[in-house]
């Protein structure tokens, strides 16, 4: 069979006016009735993926959701462990910035509403331990945001205070 969209358009054609509105009436129809379903994604809080866990996925409220796309933070497996765990502001943005792991190296300290979600999901992602870590979020020259991972309350400290750290990225 030679290629059939020609013959396919010349019945069209040949077809009276009325049949060939009404076949066009169906067709267009028939395309309303296809049923279109919002995308589900594989991915779950916890989750070893992406070098780490999967620590949050962004939701229509989010800065960065993008409809139909999957985006969020991805934490490390662990705190940082040179220094004893504990860094100040700091050399703890540049820990993370120099950080190479799982395949990655793109980790960053978290943003002080990234750090919240690690908190909330703790039990989920694991290995943290009841005390402050750091964020990058800065309070005023000299101080910046960290959260304790006690009861979840978030302080603002003097940079040169040493506390843990959790690298994020971002998928």
């Amino acid at each position: 069979m030679k290629n059939p969209v020609p013959l396919f358009f010349m019945t069209i054609c040949i077809v009276k006016k009325r049949t060939a509105r009404l076949w066009i009436l169906f067709f267009v129809a028939g395309l309303s009735m296809v049923a279109v379903s919002a995308p589900s994604f594989a991915r779950e809080i916890g989750e070893a993926w992406g070098g780490g866990k999967v620590a949050y996925i962004f939701q229509p409220e989010d800065p960065g959701y993008i409809l139909g796309e999957e985006h969020g933070v991805i934490a490390a497996a662990a705190d940082l462990s040179g220094n004893n765990g504990d860094y100040n502001w700091n050399d703890a943005i540049v820990a993370c910035g120099k950080l190479q792991a799982n395949g990655f190296s793109d980790w960053r300290l978290p943003k002080k509403e990234e750090l919240q979600r690690l908190y909330l999901n703790k039990a989920a992602l694991g290995g943290f331990v009841v005390n402050l870590y750091w964020s990058s979020s800065e309070y005023s020259a000299g101080n910046a945001w960290c959260q304790y991972f006690g009861d979840g309350d978030t302080y603002f400290d003097d940079v040169n205070d040493e506390w843990r750290v959790r690298p994020v990225r971002s998928f």
